[in-house]
C-alpha cells in the first residue's frame, strides 16, 4: 500500500508515513474486506500474505481488534516480517492459523524476535526458521549487500539479500500445503 498512498519504496527511510501499525493494516482490513465481497470468492475467509514490511503488516493486521470483523481472515502467512516491531505485546495471537518463514541469518528483520512472538501463540503460529538463509531468501537471485538501509542489523547500515534455493523450494511447497490445510478446514 506504499504506492496508494504516493509513496515509493520505503527501505531507506526511518520515518514512513504508511506504517504497518496503522494505516497499512487499515489498508489490508479493508483489501481483504472489498475482496471477501467480490463474486466467485469462496467462503470462509481471507488468507492475507506478505513479504517483509508487508510480512510485519499481516502480523499486526491478525491482531484481534474492534476494528476486525468476525471470520475475515482464514489464515496468515508473513515472509520475513520484523517481528520485534509488529507484535503488540505478550498477550499477541493471531484470530486464525499463521505461518511465519524467515532466514536464520537474516540481519534486516532477525528471526529470534520471531521465535520469541511464536512463544506466546504455539497452537496458533506456525515458524520456519532456514538455516544459511537471508532476507529474501525466497527469489531466484543471489545474495548481495544493500547498504543505507533503515532498520539494519548491522552497525553499517548494511544487510545481505537474496536467494537460498533449499528455503526457496521448501517455500514453495509449505506455503501451497498451509493454504490447502486451511481451505479443507474451513467451513
Amino acid at each position: 500500500s506504499f504506492g496508494s498512498h504516493g509513496l515509493g519504496p520505503q527501505c531507506r527511510v526511518s520515518h514512513r508515513i504508511a506504517g504497518y501499525m496503522a494505516m497499512r493494516r487499515a489498508d489490508a482490513l479493508a483489501a481483504a474486506s472489498w475482496l471477501e465481497r467480490q463474486a466467485g470468492i469462496p467462503p470462509g475467509g481471507i488468507i492475507l500474505m506478505g513479504w517483509s514490511n508487508g510480512a510485519s503488516t499481516v502480523l499486526r493486521a491478525s491482531r484481534p481488534a474492534h476494528d476486525l470483523p468476525a471470520g475475515l481472515f482464514r489464515g496468515f502467512v508473513a515472509f520475513y516480517p520484523a517481528c520485534r516491531f509488529a507484535s503488540p505485546g505478550r498477550d499477541w495471537h493471531p484470530v486464525a492459523p499463521m505461518l511465519i518463514l524467515i532466514g536464520a541469518k537474516d540481519d534486516w528483520t532477525p528471526a529470534p524476535p520471531c521465535h520469541e512472538l511464536t512463544l506466546h501463540a504455539p497452537a496458533d503460529v506456525t515458524l520456519l526458521t532456514y538455516p544459511g538463509a537471508y532476507h529474501d531468501f525466497d527469489v531466484p537471485v543471489p545474495v548481495r549487500i544493500l547498504r543505507h538501509v533503515s532498520f539494519a542489523q548491522n552497525p553499517d547500515g548494511s544487510v545481505h539479500v537474496g536467494g537460498n534455493p533449499p528455503a526457496r523450494a521448501d517455500a514453495m511447497i509449505r506455503v501451497p500445503a498451509f493454504m490447502a490445510h486451511l481451505a479443507a478446514s474451513s467451513p
